[in-house]
Order: structure tokens, then C-alpha cells, then sequence
């Protein structure tokens, strides 16, 4: 593969990353706790900057970018949804008029 394909190729993962992430936090029947979801992005926050910030790194750790990124958007969709959840009507008073 020539330089510029190669050069490519990691900028595809990047920018995709973020999408299949989130996806991947749509297909769990469940949600993890939130704590799991913020330990999860402070280690995939910590290992990609570290990652990016290495000079000089083997070729092969921009995948390993790219894996901190699908993971970081995984928990950062987990968190969202924690928030969203956490907005919701309370089950005794749904279907009732509040006025």
C-alpha cells in the first residue's frame, strides 16, 4: 500500500469511529452502570492521548487510536443515555394530567 492509501485508510477509521461506537451502545439490551461508562472514558481518553501524543510511534497504534475512540463514544452515548434516563417521568404519574 502506498503511503497516501495507507494515510487514508486511518483517516476513515477515525472519522468512524465515533459512529460505530455509538451504534454499538444502541445494540446493548441494557445499560451498564454509570460509573462503568465514566471509567470507560477516562481510560480510552488517557490511552488515546497518550497514543497521539507518542512521537515517533509504530504505525500500528493508530488503530489502536481509532479502537479509544469507538470506546470513548461508546461510554459518552452510555452517559447520555444515564442523563436522559435519569429526565424521565416517574411511573406513577405517567397518564395523568398534572394541572
Amino acid at each position: 500500500m502506498t503511503e497516501q492509501r495507507v494515510r487514508g485508510a486511518h483517516l476513515a477509521a477515525f472519522a468512524l469511529a465515533p459512529c460505530l461506537g455509538a451504534a454499538l451502545q444502541l445494540q446493548q439490551p441494557a445499560l451498564w452502570p454509570g460509573a462503568t461508562h465514566a471509567v470507560m472514558l477516562s481510560l480510552a481518553g488517557g490511552v488515546g492521548l497518550a497514543l497521539a501524543l507518542w512521537r515517533g510511534r509504530p504505525r500500528w497504534t493508530e488503530w489502536l487510536i481509532a479502537l479509544a475512540l469507538v470506546s470513548a463514544a461508546f461510554a459518552v452515548t452510555g452517559l447520555r443515555a444515564h442523563a436522559r434516563l435519569a429526565d424521565s417521568l416517574g411511573a406513577e404519574l405517567e397518564g395523568r394530567d398534572l394541572v
